[in-house]
């Protein structure tokens, strides 16, 4: 397991305090090393590299050493059965499973505890290589401590000698530099647990502070987000509304228009043709106006004439006789008929021009007034028919009987109702 691996398990602890503070006595005089590890991580990774080391020195190793090898790879697995339980093990149980691995660790010999790296570990295999008959006795008096050892052969003096020349040089200077350089050694590697200690606890604590606010950021984003979504939605659901209306809006106003020019492309010829067809009438009604009054200007001065010219004596004489008289009272009375005959022809044919122009110019009003209330949707069905119905209805002839305006069928009656409103 990696340092990665390892803080990534520890961080679904319930109390990730405990990791920090503990920490782990070990002592192996044989080698003279001492540790103090403090921080779960730093004594993971060390009882970690101790094993790994080991396991690269199998196929070197005496029977001597298995015990080490054997001490490192049992306390590296009772460190992975608490990390194991980590997420459901509470602070009393945590230092259940602790107190149980500090008993393993206390109950080996750590006489018989040797390092992967020290350098008695390499002198071991030095002699395991070269001498493999020493190895016994020279494990022996590396781990006699206070004991007594007894060289009772040959073998044995020979190998105590070889691991008293190891560790007992004192009258040469190099066994004096290999001492202060020894001893120099392990300084350093008891200040550097101590130092990885310290930077393991700081780690964590950056760790869980790092953590804290990861959490409180992912809390913002989180709440940023559904604002965001929510501010989103509604300003989505806004705009279809709005698009949804407007689009409907769009279609009937252009339904509107399309019927609109629709009823402009029916009505426009008409309309037209009302236009043209008004001012040819007014032509027509004023030339028979002039008719009129050019007939009503000679017949009045025909008459004048004749009674100014004609003398009393010859009016005398026409009435003297009954038949000359009738004769010329008929004469005088067919003259008159048939100018006011005339005169009333040509009136009538004038103001039917009139009459029949002002009936065209009323229906193409009608015609722009209907497409203008069309256009802005005021017109209903019925209205639409009676419309319709007056502007093309049958027209009179034009030959006035009465005295009476023309009027058109239904016209009034639809234009009143427009008004009213």
């Amino acid at each position: 397991m990696n340092i990665k691996e390892l803080k990534s398990a520890l961080s679904e602890a319930k109390t990730p305090t405990w990791f920090e503070n503990i920490s782990l006595n070990l002592n192996f005089p044989s080698i003279g090393i001492t540790p103090k590890l403090e921080g779960f991580t730093s004594m993971y990774l060390y009882i970690q590299s101790q094993e790994e080391g080991w396991k690269t020195l199998m196929d070197k190793i005496p029977k001597v050493l298995q015990s080490s090898s054997t001490f490192f790879t049992t306390t590296i697995n009772h460190f992975n059965n608490i990390i194991l339980y980590v997420p459901n093990y509470d602070e009393n149980q945590l230092n259940s499973a602790w107190n149980g691995v500090t008993r393993a660790v206390n109950s080996h010999d750590s006489t018989q505890i040797f390092t992967y790296d020290s350098a008695e570990t390499e002198f071991i295999i030095n002699i395991h290589s070269e001498h493999p008959e020493f190895v016994n006795d020279v494990f022996h008096y590396l781990t006699a401590q206070n004991r007594n050892i007894d060289p009772n052969s040959r073998l044995r003096f020979t190998a105590y000698m070889l691991a008293y020349e190891f560790q007992q040089k004192d009258f040469t200077k190099i066994t004096k530099r290999r001492q202060t350089e020894k001893a120099s050694i392990t300084r350093l590697k008891n200040d550097f647990n101590k130092y990885l200690s310290k930077s393991e606890k700081q780690l964590n604590d950056f760790l869980n502070d790092s953590k804290n606010r990861n959490e409180a950021f992912a809390s913002d984003i989180d709440a940023l987000r559904i604002n965001k979504a929510e501010t989103f939605d509604k300003w989505y659901n806004e705009s279809h509304e709005k698009h949804h209306d407007f689009v409907a809006e769009t279609t009937n106003h252009r339904q509107e228009l399309e019927n609109t020019y629709r009823d402009l492309l029916r009505l426009k010829e008409p309309a037209e043709y009302w236009k043209t067809r008004a001012v040819e009438l007014k032509k027509q009604g004023w030339k028979s106006l002039y008719w009129l009054i050019a007939l009503v200007i000679i017949g009045a001065g025909l008459l004048f004439s004749l009674l100014l010219l004609i003398p009393g004596d010859t009016l005398a004489d026409i009435f003297k006789s009954t038949g000359s008289a009738i004769k010329w009272s008929v004469i005088f009375i067919t003259f008159i008929s048939f100018m006011a005959y005339g005169i009333g022809l040509l009136s009538k044919v004038s103001f039917s021009a009139f009459h029949l122009a002002r009936d065209a110019e009323e229906r193409e009003q009608l015609t722009y007034l209907y497409l203008s209330l069309k256009q802005d949707g005021n017109v209903e069905e019925s209205d639409r028919q009676l419309i319709l119905q007056s502007l093309f209805s049958r027209a009179d002839t034009g030959l006035l009987k009465d005295d009476a305006s023309p009027t058109m069928p239904g016209a009034s009656g639809f234009l009143n109702k427009f008004m009213s409103h």
